[in-house]
C-alpha cells in the first residue's frame, strides 16, 4: 500500500483511495490520520431471464445503496478492510437474478460504513427487484438504491441511492446516480442488471472511496485529488524506431522505484495504435516471438498504453522508472529509437514526462531501464 505523502507539521496532504473493481482490500491507516471520510456505493442486483426465445420480457435488478460518512474515528497503523463485491449474477433460463452482497468498509469484521446490494429481479412475479435498503445501512448519511423495472415489454435496472435522494427507478428517461466524488450524475456505478427475454445482465459493480486529510468532505468537497507526478495512466510514444517499417516491443516494467516491484502484469489494461498481441507487453514473457507485440507495418507514431488503476487503491501511481525488453525478432529494426513517456489520470489528456531520443543498441532478451524521475 502506497502511503500519502506528507505536508510539513501536523497536517495530513489530503488524499484518497478509490475501490472500482469487485474484491477485498486492505488499507492501512496513514501515519498523524485519525479520521476519514467514506462513501460506498452497493452493488446491483441481477436482472431476471425468460425462456429461449421467449416473447415477453423479464423484471431487472434494482440498484445499490449509497452510504457516506465524514468523520469515521481511525486509528493510524491500523488496517481497515474495503469490501466491493461483484453485482448480483443474471438469472439463467425461467429464473430469477441475484441480490448483491453488501459493501463497505470493516475493522475486524465490524461494519465501519455500509451500503446493502440490490436484489434480482423475481421471474416468476414479474417484479423487479428491490434496491438495496437505507436502513440496512451503515453511515451518517444512508439512501436506498432504485427499483429495477417491472416485467413490460424492456426492463431497465434501478440505479444506485444519491446523495440527496433514494434511487431512480428502472427507466429508460432517467439517467440519474451518484459517482464517487460527491456528485449525482450519468454513472452506472452499483446499477441494477437489465431483465431480459432470452438473455439478461448482472448488476454493475459499486464503489468505495475514502479520504482523509485537511478540508475534505462528502458532497461538497469531495472532487478528484491529483497528487502532481502521479498517473493512472502511462503511454510510451514511440516517433520513431531502428530501420524498419514495424514497431515491436518484448515487455514493459514501469516500477514504483529503481530496481523496485513490477506494476504491470497480466490484469493490467492496455491499448495501442494497432497490433498483434496487446497483451503481450505487460505479460512477463518475451523469450520467443509469439510473446512480444508489435505493430501493423505503418509509420510513426506508435503508442502503447497501460493503465494501472488496477495496481492501486488510489488508482494513480508514481512510476520512477521504465524498462522495456526489445523483441527478439528484428530487434534493432523494431525497436524504439525517439519516444515519449507520457501520463495521464482521464485516458484523454496526456502530459509529458520526460523524453528520450538516439537510442539503438538493443539486444534480444536484454532490458534497457530508463530513469522518469
Amino acid at each position: 500500500m502506497i502511503h500519502p505523502m506528507m505536508f510539513s507539521g501536523t497536517g495530513l496532504a489530503p488524499w484518497q483511495a478509490m475501490y472500482t473493481y469487485a474484491g477485498t482490500y486492505s488499507l492501512i491507516v496513514p501515519d498523524n490520520c485519525f479520521s476519514m471520510a467514506g462513501v460506498v456505493i452497493g452493488s446491483g442486483g441481477g436482472g431476471a431471464r425468460g425462456a429461449s426465445g421467449d416473447t415477453n420480457s423479464s423484471p431487472a435488478g434494482g440498484g445499490g445503496a449509497l452510504s457516506y460518512s465524514n468523520a469515521i474515528a481511525v486509528t493510524p497503523g491500523e488496517t481497515l478492510s474495503v469490501i466491493v463485491p461483484n453485482g448480483g449474477a443474471a438469472g439463467g433460463n425461467m429464473s430469477s437474478g441475484y441480490a448483491a452482497a453488501d459493501a463497505g468498509i470493516q475493522r475486524a469484521g465490524a461494519w465501519l460504513l455500509k451500503a446493502e446490494g440490490g436484489r434480482g429481479g423475481n421471474w416468476a412475479s414479474g417484479i423487479g427487484g428491490d434496491g438495496g435498503l437505507a436502513v440496512a445501512g451503515v453511515g451518517d448519511v444512508r439512501y436506498s438504491g432504485g427499483k429495477g423495472e417491472n416485467a413490460t415489454s424492456f426492463t431497465y435496472g434501478g440505479f444506485s441511492g444519491m446523495y440527496t435522494n433514494h434511487g431512480i427507478a428502472g427507466s429508460t428517461a432517467n439517467a440519474l446516480s451518484a459517482d464517487l466524488f460527491g456528485a449525482n450524475s450519468g454513472t452506472n456505478l452499483g446499477r441494477g442488471g437489465s431483465g431480459g427475454r432470452s438473455s439478461a445482465n448482472a448488476g454493475a459493480v459499486g464503489g468505495v472511496r475514502i479520504m482523509w486529510g485537511d478540508g475534505r468532505s462528502f458532497p461538497s468537497a469531495a472532487g478528484n485529488i491529483v497528487r502532481p507526478g502521479w498517473w493512472r495512466y502511462y503511454r510510451l510514444y514511440v516517433t520513431a524506431i531502428g530501420s524498419g517499417s514495424t514497431f515491436g516491443l518484448g515487455e514493459v516494467e514501469l516500477r514504483a522505484s529503481a530496481s523496485g516491484a513490477d506494476m504491470t502484469n497480466t490484469g493490467t489494461g492496455v491499448a495501442g495504435t494497432s497490433g498483434v498481441g496487446l497483451a503481450r507487453i505487460v505479460d512477463n514473457k518475451w523469450a520467443v516471438d509469439a510473446d512480444c507485440y508489435e505493430t501493423f507495418s505503418g509509420a510513426a507514431p506508435y503508442w502503447v498504453s497501460a493503465d494501472l488503476g488496477t495496481y492501486t487503491a488510489e488508482q494513480a501511481v508514481f512510476a520512477a522508472e521504465l524498462a522495456i525488453y526489445p523483441p527478439v525478432t528484428g530487434t534493432a529494426e523494431r525497436s524504439p529509437k525517439d519516444f515519449i513517456v507520457q501520463g495521464s489520470n482521464d485516458n484523454a489528456t496526456w502530459t509529458n514526462i520526460k523524453s528520450f531520443s538516439g537510442v539503438t543498441g538493443w539486444t534480444a532478451g536484454t532490458p534497457k531501464i530508463f530513469s522518469l524521475t
